[in-house]
């Protein structure tokens, strides 16, 4: 299911997590940026982010849960949060409004 957050801001609910997608940074280039938002926000260290064929990642934790951000070139840059932290996605989406 999508849900429109705001205008910049959609969650996505499926069966493997909960993506959360920054339509300001839908470009591959903008990875490192959104990194670097990620980390003023929800004051964060992450990592170096890994390169795979069709997308880039990287893993952090936030409050004690594994977050995965990544680029996908379907639908840009988003977060994937476990299925079963809701709270946790809602959070985040908070803190990055």
């Amino acid at each position: 299911m999508k849900v429109q957050v705001d205008s910049r801001i959609f969650k996505l609910e499926k069966i493997n997590g909960i993506f959360i997608v920054f339509c300001d940074y839908e470009q591959e280039e903008n990875f490192l940026f959104f990194l670097i938002f990620l980390t003023k926000k929800l004051k964060v260290s992450i990592p170096e982010p890994t390169h795979y064929p069709y997308s880039i990642a990287s893993e952090f934790t936030f409050h004690e849960e594994l977050i995965t951000a990544s680029f996908s070139k379907v639908i840009g840059c988003f977060l994937r949060v476990k299925q079963t932290k809701q709270l946790l996605a809602d959070e985040i989406i908070s803190l990055c409004k």
